[in-house]
């Protein structure tokens, strides 16, 4: 039997505000792109020494560099200077201030402002899985001399459709949040379908994702729901980039998982 493969797209922007994706933004309107959202510097780190990595993770050891700079304990006009003579680093870690949660039908990846290579520099993210949740931190290259102002618009974050093989449970999950838990807080949030069901935005036919025995019935009844939202969307000319559901569609004829 064929393999069903989908087509995997850039998720409009505003789509990804407006449910709550990225949050925790200065000014959405600015931080806006065609076709993702800028991140801003929160916090400056030393990249620290005695990083210890292995294949099952019993002996990893990830040490937490030095703060250097923190956007909210500096005036606005107080640049930070990377890679001068009190500091003569030429890589650093940057947390971003902004929220980022990566649905379960998702994936992410964050990449530098064309303002920042311009100037010889550059920010380098690893992925961000289906299920993420935090604060995330990139690492900034400096081969010369540059300043950063407080909040400064450093990289874009961009979203694409994805369909995970699991969802991200690791080290990082809530990173630099205080919350220790290591579930996404979208797989749990029944009451809002737009969410909960996003899985019906790519797969019309098959099951969410993260549908379980006790929300797959909710799921079901909510996939009418983002169909309507679909609509009220296009018509308010956000031009979000979704297939349109099968003429045939019945949700009461969703597919369901599959128990082992």
């Amino acid at each position: 039997m064929a393999e069903n493969k989908k087509e995997t797209s850039v998720v409009n922007p505003r789509f990804i505000i407006e449910n709550g994706f990225v949050s925790n933004l200065i000014d959405p309107e600015v931080q806006v792109q065609p076709n993702g959202i800028d991140l801003t510097v929160q916090i400056i780190r030393s990249v620290p020494i005695g990083l210890a990595i292995d294949f099952s993770n019993e002996n990893r050891f990830v040490p937490e560099g030095t703060i250097l700079f923190d956007s909210d304990k500096i005036d606005d006009d107080k640049a930070f200077i990377l890679n001068d003579t009190e500091y003569p680093l030429k890589q650093y870690l940057v947390q971003y201030r902004e929220l980022i949660k990566i649905p379960p039908t998702m994936s992410a990846i964050v990449i530098p402002r064309s303002s920042l290579m311009r100037g010889g520099a550059f920010i380098q993210s690893s992925w961000y899985d289906s299920g993420y949740e935090g604060h995330g931190t990139v690492i900034l290259f400096a081969p010369q001399q540059m300043k950063i102002y407080p909040r400064a618009r450093i990289g874009q974050i961009i979203y694409f459709t994805s369909e995970p093989a699991f969802l991200y449970k690791g080290k990082y999950q809530h990173e630099n949040t205080g919350n220790n838990d290591e579930e996404s807080s979208l797989t749990r949030d029944v009451e809002n379908p737009s969410r909960e069901c996003y899985g019906h935005y790519k797969q019309w036919s098959n099951s969410c994702l993260h549908c379980n025995p006790k929300t797959r019935e909710k799921c079901i009844l909510d996939a009418k729901k983002i169909f309507e939202g679909m609509e009220n969307a296009r018509k308010k000319q956000r031009n979000i980039n979704f297939s349109d559901p099968p003429a045939d569609f019945d949700p009461g004829n969703h597919e369901k998982r599959k128990e082992s």
